[in-house]
């Protein structure tokens, strides 16, 4: 499917295509810079802010209305032969370090890196995807609906729940990174376009608010907000309530069990709200939780 993209989640954004549910799609998706950058850095300092992080869509998904959960799933994640990576002033932890911007090119072949001390394998994963929340909201800003969340899980294989505010659902993707570490410390991943393909599910979760990634590594919630504190207090209540709903726990063992058996790391500390994911690893999860996620391929 040709690339047609937005740079914000917004209802006035049209549909480029109909889905149904369970129908398979191959989207083309372009890199966080929109192919501005090239190797000479000749043109770092003039990015154009209002053409980053593009977003392939929006997907209308017939048959999906607010309140339900969509369910998409990532069949299949192919990353161009060329990534990019970047430093600039007064981004990431250390950015008041950094006097200029430079980028950082890698070649990308059958899954692996090329750096000057060798090849390092790969696994690449989406940074942005979402429904369309009620109100305008840049496509470089994670929040409920999903966004630009850089999560590394979100790779070929998963799934990734997201609520839903519009009929239609109204879904963008893109932006797919050969590689990122949790926190994103320095601001951005290996960057790089590619295609992604994806189909979608859905199904009703009342007490899921924010959005949730499946993987083989287990279950974890997303959760973001310009202050970490309360993105993580965000990610904990969620669970406590998905708890309390799924397997009937109250809430002091539902809190007490995520103390024991969950894992907290922040995903990005760099995009205007901090996500931070609360995971429990398959091999622990409770067998209600886990009976209940099992029916979502159903």
């Amino acid at each position: 499917m040709k690339t047609k993209t937005i740079n914000n989640f917004s209802t006035s954004n049209s549909p480029i295509a109909s889905l149904n549910l369970g129908e398979k799609v191959i989207v083309e998706v372009l890199d966080k810079f929109n192919g501005q950058l090239t190797y000479n850095n000749e043109n770092i300092s003039s990015l154009k802010a209002d053409k980053l992080n593009p977003a392939t869509g929006p997907f209308y998904i017939r048959n999906t209305y607010p309140e339900e959960i969509l369910v998409v799933n990532i069949h299949q994640l192919t990353a161009e032969s060329i990534g990019v990576s970047t430093v600039f002033p007064d981004l990431g932890v250390l950015g008041e370090k950094i006097e200029k911007p430079e980028s950082f090119f890698y070649n990308l072949d059958f899954n692996t890196i090329g750096i000057e001390e060798g090849k390092i394998e790969f696994t690449p994963f989406i940074s942005i995807i979402g429904t369309t929340p009620n109100k305008l909201i840049s496509t470089g800003v994670p929040a409920n609906h999903g966004g630009k969340v850089d999560c590394p899980n979100l790779k070929q294989g998963c799934k990734i729940l997201l609520p839903i505010f519009q009929e239609g659902s109204l879904l963008a993707l893109g932006g797919i990174k050969a590689m990122q570490g949790f926190g994103q410390v320095a601001g951005t991943g290996i960057e790089c376009g590619g295609e992604i393909a994806f189909s979608c599910n859905k199904t009703t979760i009342e007490a899921l608010k924010t959005p949730m990634v499946i993987s083989e590594e287990g279950y974890e919630i997303l959760a973001s907000h310009y202050n970490l504190e309360k993105a993580i207090h965000m990610a904990t209540e969620q669970w406590c309530y998905l708890l309390e709903d799924i397997c009937g726990f109250s809430f002091p063992k539902s809190y007490h069990y995520l103390s024991i058996a969950s894992n907290l790391s922040i995903v990005q500390l760099v995009n205007p709200n901090v996500t931070v994911s609360l995971s429990i690893h398959k091999s622990i999860i409770l067998d209600k939780l886990k009976l209940f996620f099992s029916l979502l391929d159903k």
